[in-house]
């Protein structure tokens, strides 16, 4: 019981305090203080308009210190100083020299490009056709040459026919890379006849040979690519025509133990 009488004592005491300082008055004036004279009431009205008497947010005139400021254009205008450039004639023959070169160099640049690309493509593609021609050599047997002669054919020649379509592109391939090793020879022996002709009409010869010396130990190393190229592809036609033969023969052979057996 004596519990509950403090907190009853202890509420109304809290309610008593909140009574009265909400009853408390209010300062005169309402708690807003009086501007010091009628130029500070103004000067607030003026500023919340923007300053100046203009609205500074709606739009309208905008206050003191806020007007544009234009680039002055003349400021730009200068008046021009002649300056002096160098007459430069190219002749003819340095502009083919250069020209040379820059074929040159643009040939050695494709075939050391493309060989490695072509070299890739054509042993994946003639492996594989190899691969199947000779599945259907290892599958040759009697019976299917006798009754089923004409299927083992048709297989044979679609396997035959994929090689032979990679050896004919690797061909032109082989062809273009060695026309293109002809057209460097040539074109390095047109710029050594300019040179030793007209050396005169070249501004900067040694600069030119510098650009075909570095050519030259380039195609030194793009020559050797072409030549295995080459010979890759030679090798692939002998194990092409090594494959027709080793078919040809099987035939030839199961055909004569089969007439051997027969004879009457």
């Amino acid at each position: 019981m004596r519990i509950a009488k403090y907190i009853v004592v202890i509420l109304c005491f809290f309610a008593f305090s909140c009574v009265y300082l909400h009853a408390a008055p209010a300062p005169a004036g309402g708690g807003k203080k009086p501007a010091a004279n009628a130029d500070e009431g103004s000067a607030a009205a003026d500023e919340g308009k923007g300053g100046d008497g203009g609205v500074g947010i709606m739009g309208g005139n905008f206050g003191k210190g806020t007007d544009a400021v234009f680039f002055n254009d003349e400021s730009l205008v200068s008046t021009p100083v002649p300056t002096v450039t160098p007459a430069i004639r190219i002749e003819k023959p340095e502009i083919k020299a250069w020209d040379n070169i820059r074929n040159t160099r643009d040939l050695i640049k494709r075939c050391t490009t493309d060989l490695p690309r072509y070299e890739k493509f054509m042993r994946k593609e003639f492996m594989s056709n190899l691969n199947e021609m000779q599945k259907v050599i290892t599958t040759l047997h009697t019976y299917a040459l006798l009754y089923k002669r004409d299927e083992v054919e048709y297989v044979w020649g679609n396997a035959a026919k994929k090689g032979e379509k990679t050896l004919a592109t690797c061909e032109e391939f082989a062809s273009e890379f060695n026309e293109n090793y002809d057209q460097m020879i040539k074109n390095q022996k047109a710029v050594m006849k300019l040179l030793s002709k007209a050396s005169a009409k070249i501004q900067q010869p040694d600069q030119v040979r510098q650009e075909w010396e570095n050519n030259r130990e380039q195609m030194f190393w793009a020559k050797k690519k072409i030549d295995y190229f080459n010979s890759l592809f030679v090798d692939y036609v002998a194990k092409y025509n090594k494959a027709i033969d080793e078919k040809d023969k099987l035939v030839e052979k199961l055909l004569t133990e089969h007439r051997e057996l027969h004879k009457p």
